[in-house]
């Protein structure tokens, strides 16, 4: 018999190719850790808990665009852009009218306002794809409610452009380590970090200091 999870698992979790790359995701990454990435560090591994979780945010995703298909939009999934030397990956591009960004979430209630992070990602892609309308539609995963932030792109530029200079003078391979200090974007970032040798996550591990941080 197919063993199911350990399937799940290993496909889940192979890794993308463009690990020495800038994202576009780095906008509201710690440095520190992207540097991390681009220079060959291995995070933690993630969990199949973790990768479920992924998998259901992708399904998400998918459901949207099938969705919006169904109801007569120009939608295109799959899209790669580069922009200001980062790639990243759109979840849904309508025509040249709209970007969406799709989000999961275990909250139960909205936010008053999109999320900085969120807001800066979807707005990236939208300058990189010359669109000047995004939305970010969040699923809360405990009430079921699905809440549309929409804004202009442009109103992100100036911060984008700020940070994608930031992002490939100090992550560049071969670059001096960059000091561990929370993105101001996602002052949380620490938290949920896969880079367990640097201090500043609450995972660190002592016997890491043994590779020099």
């Amino acid at each position: 018999m197919i063993d199911l999870t350990q399937v799940l698992f290993e496909q889940r979790g192979q890794p993308r190719g463009d690990e020495h790359s800038a994202h576009i995701a780095d906008l509201y990454n710690c440095d520190r850790a992207t540097w991390y990435r681009r220079n060959g560090y291995s995070p933690e591994p993630f969990t199949p808990e973790k990768l479920a979780q992924f998998a259901i945010g992708h399904g998400y995703e998918m459901e949207v665009g099938a969705t919006l298909i169904d109801a007569g939009y120009n939608v295109q999934t799959g899209v790669e852009v580069e922009y200001l030397d980062m790639i990243g990956h759109p979840d849904i591009v309508i025509g040249d009218e709209l970007l969406i960004e799709c989000k999961t979430t275990e909250a139960v209630n909205p936010k008053d306002s999109v999320s900085l992070h969120h807001a800066v990602q979807a707005a990236a892609y939208a300058l990189a794809l010359g669109i000047e309308d995004c939305a970010v539609l969040v699923k809360h995963a405990r009430s079921h409610v699905e809440a549309v932030y929409a804004f202009k792109a442009e109103g992100y530029r100036e911060l984008i452009e700020q940070r994608a200079a930031e992002v490939a003078t100090r992550t560049k391979p071969g670059a001096p380590i960059p000091p561990a200090v929370p993105n101001p974007i996602a002052k949380w970032g620490c938290s949920y970090c896969d880079y367990r040798m640097c201090v500043s996550n609450p995972k660190f591990d002592k016997a890491l200091e043994e590779i020099g941080f």
